[in-house]
């Protein structure tokens, strides 16, 4: 039930801080991580968001950001520091890419922000339990843990990348994000995937999603890679 309603409910959510990391632990002891983070806000349906967020790419020791900002009507890239004011013709190409994004959605225009990206993680978590109450974010939280059902995932990824190689963005931050998985890699990763857990953090008064946490262990034989 509460999963129906964090994830299918009629609420959207207009406003708030993502903050989305992909962290990977090597079996050699070094660590990488790949993150998302910062502030958005709502403009209006079919209208390009504001926002400031900040990409980062950490290993070997070493840190690369990007930052990307929207005011809704104009757009800004950090790069080492310095923020570059985007070319109307850049941010045009943005704002129809997103807005083409946002129509073609087969999701409720009034559905939850997940499931506009194509994203349902009912149709791979298995079975769910309540594990209790936490605080997550200054809120209080139910905390659920589950399973996954590997494949499930994979689909859901693959569309979110088709999703984010077409959100329009132009020039070298095109070829930033990754293509759609092939049907092989897809087969190597539902093999290799193991030891997949799920814990998702859902507001107590309000059952708005405010964490979720992916977490499995990845083991390729040496040489092979999924992409």
């Amino acid at each position: 039930t509460v999963l129906a309603q964090t994830f299918g409910g009629s609420k959207s959510i207009k406003s708030g801080q993502l903050g989305l990391t992909l962290a990977m632990k090597g079996t050699d002891g070094t660590d990488s991580s790949v993150s998302l983070s910062g502030p958005f806000q709502s403009n209006g349906v079919n209208k390009v968001p504001s926002f400031d967020l900040t990409f980062a790419l950490n290993g070997q020791g070493q840190t690369f950001t990007l930052g990307g900002t929207s005011t809704g009507t104009k757009g800004y890239i950090t790069v080492a520091g310095t923020s570059y004011v985007l070319d109307p013709a850049s941010y045009a190409d943005f704002a129809r890419g997103y807005t083409k994004s946002q129509q073609s959605s087969t999701a409720p225009r009034n559905a939850p922000t997940l499931a506009k990206l194509g994203i349902d993680p009912r149709r791979w978590l298995v079975s769910p339990k309540i594990a209790g109450t936490t605080e997550s974010g200054g809120t209080q939280t139910i905390h659920i843990v589950a399973g996954v059902t590997v494949p499930a995932l994979l689909r859901d990824l693959n569309a979110l990348l088709g999703r984010a190689k077409g959100s329009g963005l132009g020039g070298s931050a095109a070829g930033a994000v990754p293509d759609k998985l092939t049907a092989g890699q897809l087969a190597t990763a539902q093999k290799e995937v193991k030891a997949v857990k799920v814990d998702v953090f859902s507001g107590k008064d309000d059952k708005t999603l405010r964490r979720m946490v992916v977490s499995f262990t990845l083991a390729l034989p040496p040489g092979q890679n999924i992409g």
